[in-house]
C-alpha cells in the first residue's frame, strides 16, 4: 500500500509539439495511438496519456497495488482509478507542457501559462473582494504573479473537490494565512534535473469547503520567454517535484 501522506508531482515539456500549443480535446478519457493523418492535437492527448500511463504503472508496481486499472471519468470531467483503489492522480496542461500529481489522497493540480492574460479583468469577473484585496496588496509588478498563483489554487482546489469549473470561480473565497515563495526557480529545465525538489508552498490556506485546511504547492517556471506556474492542491503538507526533460 502507498505510504500515508504520499504525494508527488511530475512536469515535462513535450518540446516536439512547442512551436505549435496543442488543445486536446475535453474531457480527458484513455486514447489509442493516432492514426497516420490525426490532428497534432490528438497525437498530443496521446503522448500525454501515454506518459501517465507510464507513471501509474511505475507507481502501482513501487507500492505493490498489482495492475492499474482503467480510467474513469467523473461528471465534470476529472480522472480516476476507481473510488477504492489507493491512488489518486490529476492531470493538467498548458501548451506543449503538461504535470502530473500522484497522491494518497484526492488531489488537484493545474497549470497556466501566464503570460499575455488579461489578468484585472479577469479579477474582477471571478474574484471575491478580499482575493481582489489580496492581489493589490502586491507591488504593481508583483500582480500579474499574484493573480495567476490564486487563479491555479482556485483551478486546483476545485480539481481537488471534482466538482468542475462550471460552477464558477466565485464558489469558494480563498483565504491566504502566509505564502512562502522564497525558493522561486527561475532557471532552465537544467537547473533542475539534478534531483527532486521542494515545491514552494503556500504554508496555509483555509478554503470554505468543510472547513477543511488544504496546503497548496505552487511552483513558477521561467522556460524561454514563457512564465508557467504549477499549483496543487491537496491535503498534505509534504511534497516531491520530479520535473523531466526529454
Amino acid at each position: 500500500m502507498l505510504p500515508e501522506a504520499t504525494l508527488k508531482i511530475y512536469r515535462r515539456f513535450f518540446d516536439w509539439f512547442e512551436t505549435e500549443p496543442p488543445h486536446p480535446p475535453k474531457p480527458l478519457a484513455p486514447s489509442v495511438p493516432p492514426e497516420k493523418g490525426q490532428p497534432r492535437a490528438a497525437a498530443f492527448k496521446t503522448a500525454v496519456h501515454a506518459w501517465t500511463d507510464t507513471h501509474l504503472k511505475e507507481a502501482c508496481a513501487a507500492y505493490g497495488l498489482g495492475k492499474t486499472p482503467p480510467w474513469r471519468i467523473g461528471p465534470h470531467g476529472k480522472p480516476d482509478l476507481g473510488e477504492r483503489f489507493p491512488l489518486h492522480f490529476n492531470l493538467s496542461h498548458s501548451g506543449a507542457a503538461t504535470a502530473l500529481a500522484l497522491s494518497s489522497a484526492p488531489v488537484g493540480i493545474d497549470l497556466e501559462c501566464s503570460d499575455g492574460l488579461r489578468w484585472e479583468a479577469l479579477s474582477r469577473r471571478f474574484f471575491s473582494q478580499a482575493e481582489q484585496a489580496f492581489i493589490a496588496g502586491h507591488a504593481p509588478e508583483a500582480r500579474p504573479q499574484a493573480f495567476i498563483l490564486l487563479w491555479t489554487c482556485k483551478e486546483s482546489l476545485y480539481k481537488y473537490i471534482g466538482c468542475g469549473l462550471s460552477q464558477g470561480l466565485s464558489l469558494y473565497t480563498l483565504q491566504f494565512d502566509g505564502a512562502d515563495d522564497t525558493n522561486e526557480a527561475n532557471g532552465t529545465d537544467d537547473a533542475q534535473t539534478t534531483g527532486p525538489a521542494r515545491l514552494p508552498r503556500l504554508k496555509k490556506i483555509r478554503a470554505s469547503y468543510e472547513a477543511r485546511t488544504l496546503y497548496f504547492h505552487s511552483f513558477q517556471e521561467i522556460r524561454g520567454r514563457k512564465t508557467y506556474r504549477l499549483t496543487v492542491c491537496s491535503p498534505y503538507l509534504e511534497a516531491d517535484f520530479r520535473p523531466e526533460t526529454v
